[in-house]
């Protein structure tokens, strides 16, 4: 199941409509049916969103979902050992747009150090 058929079972399953939830997430209405539908890939941001609204944990949406979408896509299931930095965000749950933009900062500071580590070394 596509991580756009997870967020459209939640959504039928608490009787919400597609512009309810947008409004919650704080999306437009056609996006998220564009989500729902395989057509965009949301970021973690987005989906974080959708989770909050749907009240339920994001990486609820990551489960089971190593299988191609509608685009052929491989959408990867998240790496066990990473599973305790993505709840600790998830239960952050309030991270300002500057918060989440430091992080992922971070994120490519630590991948472009490691990347100049291994051109040391070889």
């Amino acid at each position: 199941m596509s991580i756009g058929d997870k967020i459209k079972k939640y959504r039928v399953l608490q009787k919400m409509t597609q512009k309810e939830l947008a409004k919650k997430a704080n999306i437009s209405r056609s996006y998220l049916a564009d989500v729902e539908n395989g057509r965009y890939n949301p970021s973690i941001e987005v989906l974080t969103a959708i989770a909050n609204a749907l009240n339920i944990p994001v990486d609820e949406l990551f489960k089971n979902s190593n299988e191609n979408n509608k685009d052929g896509k491989i959408i990867q299931k998240i790496n066990p050992k990473f599973k305790p930095i993505i709840d600790s965000l998830d239960r952050a749950g309030d991270l300002q747009d500057e918060d989440i933009d430091e992080i992922v900062k971070q994120l490519e500071f630590l991948i472009n150090y490691r990347k100049s580590q291994k051109g040391k070394n070889s």
